[in-house]
């Protein structure tokens, strides 16, 4: 043993090399352990929102050289395809429209009880703050395919997505628990266009949100971009989700349309540019376009470039591993 201990001692520098070697090795190997789980987690979190292989998110876009219309008259216009796509889903071409869509909504009393941890991005970084507190608009299709554990209440039900606008059931995350309880109200004045009048103008309703309930913790994640979906997918407990409401615009089925774009999913891929063709005939004079892109193309290059770093930072841990161990035996042994 003090034979070992002193070639050790002569070796010094050597053996410091080969024991960074082994630590490099193993924290490679359970970096690539951390990859796996990570993205595995959002793969099937993604996998539970949406059927990759059939939907397609469709959005309105601006036709070159064309103009546009009144923005609030452009929602309009686009949420009216709601009943078009009811028709579809009737007639078997589509099985689902799902809205799942960020918002910029303040509503006092909630936004005074976001976690200090998220309060600190509100300044250093906006956009974070904005995926990690922001209202997410979700229609009934989303709410009755994704099954969500609840803390507390319950679950959006069908009659949630018909009720009149001046009373609007909302769903909390976690975080909000210890403050805020089922049943509580919050008034808010909101924007919205008046059908009344011949000529477009918004008016001014108030309307209130009542939280019906409380989800678990990890219970669902904000999408925020329009691209990356699953890259850019992360789990908050400080997100509120709240119905589409057709009398509210910034609450409307189009108003995902104009922006984000809506995901449908499609019985078969040869009816594709069928459905297309018919939503875009609606929104003649517009000056948009409906778009549609594949979320397979996405998960599949998001899933192979997952198993090919995963695969890189293991084989690299191994050999490195390898390397070391041989390396100590080498020396220990003389």
């Amino acid at each position: 043993m003090k034979k070992i201990l002193k070639y050790i001692r002569m070796k010094k520098i050597l053996f410091i090399l080969l024991i960074l070697q082994l630590s490099v090795g193993i924290y490679l190997l359970t970096l690539s352990s951390t990859i796996i789980i990570e993205k595995f987690d959002k793969l099937n979190k993604f996998n539970s929102l949406f059927n990759y292989e059939k939907t397609y998110l469709m959005k309105a876009e601006s036709i070159k050289n064309q103009q546009n219309g009144d923005g609030y008259w452009n929602i309009r216009k686009l949420s009216e395809l709601e009943k078009k796509f009811d028709n579809l889903k009737s007639e078997s071409i589509i099985n689902s429209t799902k809205v799942y869509f960020s918002i910029p909504l303040l509503i006092d009393g909630i936004d005074n009880n976001i976690m200090d941890k998220y309060k600190k991005l509100q300044n250093n970084s906006p956009k974070e703050f904005f995926q990690y507190t922001s209202k997410i608009i979700i229609n009934y299709d989303f709410a009755k395919d994704y099954n969500v554990k609840m803390k507390a209440g319950r679950w959006f039900k069908k009659l949630d997505f018909n009720s009149e606008y001046k009373e609007i059931p909302i769903v909390l995350g976690s975080d909000y628990e210890k403050n805020i309880k089922v049943g509580q109200r919050f008034k808010k004045i909101v924007l919205t266009t008046d059908t009344s009048s011949m000529i477009l103008k918004t008016k001014e309703i108030e309307v209130e949100f009542v939280v019906i309930g409380i989800m678990e913790k990890n219970s669902i994640g904000s999408l925020l971009t329009k691209n990356n979906f699953i890259e850019n997918y992360v789990y908050s407990d400080s997100l509120v989700l709240i119905p589409t409401v057709s009398g509210i615009d910034d609450l409307s089925f189009g108003v995902s349309m104009n922006d984000m774009g809506i995901f449908v999913e499609i019985n078969n891929v040869y009816d594709l540019d069928k459905v297309q063709s018919l939503l875009n005939n609606e929104i003649k004079g517009t000056g948009l376009n409906i778009t549609a892109y594949p979320l397979f193309n996405e998960y599949t290059l998001i899933k192979n470039n997952f198993f090919k770093d995963y695969q890189n930072y293991l084989i690299l841990g191994i050999i490195l591993l390898t390397i070391s161990v041989v390396g100590v035996i080498c020396v220990t042994l003389g």
